[in-house]
């Protein structure tokens, strides 16, 4: 089972991998911190890595005690010891960081109260995709850059009741097996019978009923973090404007440069009058000036 969640509390909702293959999970709202420390030490005593570690240190110890630390043989024991400790460690405090991963990586079942997964909690395609629907609205609220505008109870108490139908539907379970093994009957129900099978349709009604108000409730977060986006936009364009050059600075500075020609002008010809310069190129008739290829010259 991989994740890649590294958090002391995780996200409501995370993909796992499982043996069976990749699978939403809900985690219990109502873990605490003690039981994450718990889970992390359970995590981090994994029985190989725990192995491992110690294998480590008895070699290491064997290859200084034995005295044979000195020699090429000896040095490269206690090196692989030490290397094996060393990973071990490592190993086990990656696994701490990840307990969920870990917890039920060998034992899935140790881990029941941990969390819920989908395809765990019925096998009907419709109802596992309602489910998995459910746990990324649950998601999507948890992170949504609008949850500062929320009322901090409001995605844990979204969060518990997602957990607690999920959890009617996983105890309808047991129901519905014998529902689907009566199906083929066509005697008259028992009483029981009759019960069950209103209780899972109940459970049912009540997964769709929560699923909805679920994704109303994404839609509207949704709406906001629209209305965040546009807000924020209009911020950063109206600084952006504000540093934009004005028309009337930019008609006085195209005034200031449609003065500088005549002046250059006036100069240059003052000039040439001066030093008996002759007339420029364009003074002439337009018949003698020179050809396009020469025309770099005029001056």
């Amino acid at each position: 089972m991989h994740s890649t969640d590294a958090t002391p509390t995780p996200s409501p909702v995370q993909t796992a991998r499982f043996a069976d293959g990749p699978d939403c999970v809900l985690i219990n709202p109502d873990l605490t911190p003690r039981d994450w420390r718990a889970a992390r030490l359970r995590a981090a005593l994994h029985p190989a890595t725990v192995l491992c570690g110690l294998a480590g240190v008895a070699l290491a110890a064997v290859a200084i005690l034995a005295g044979a630390g000195t020699g090429f043989v000896g040095a490269s024991a206690c090196a692989a010891g030490i290397l094996m400790a060393v990973t071990a460690v490592l190993v086990g405090r990656r696994r701490a960081c990840r307990p969920l991963i870990h917890v039920a990586a060998t034992a899935e079942g140790r881990a029941a109260g941990m969390f819920l997964r989908s395809r765990a909690l019925t096998s009907d395609k419709a109802q596992q995709r309602t489910v998995r629907s459910l746990m990324q609205a649950v998601a999507e609220v948890h992170a949504s850059p609008a949850r500062p505008w929320l009322d901090p109870a409001m995605p844990v108490q979204l969060h518990r009741v997602a957990w607690h139908v999920l959890t009617f539907l996983h105890r309808t379970a047991p129901a519905r097996a014998l529902l689907d093994e009566l199906a083929g009957l066509h005697e008259q129900e028992p009483a029981e019978i009759a019960a069950a099978r209103r209780a899972v349709t109940a459970a049912d009604a009540a997964l769709d009923d929560v699923s909805c108000h679920a994704h109303a409730c994404a839609s509207l977060v949704r709406a906001w973090e629209a209305k965040l986006r546009h807000a924020d936009l209009a911020t950063r364009a109206a600084a952006t404007t504000d540093t934009l050059p004005r028309t009337e600075e930019l008609a006085l500075a195209c005034s200031a440069a449609a003065e500088l020609p005549p002046a250059v002008f006036a100069s240059i010809t003052a000039a040439r009058d001066l030093t008996s310069a002759g007339a420029f190129v364009w003074e002439h008739p337009p018949h003698t000036w020179p050809s396009s290829s020469t025309r770099g010259g005029l001056s």
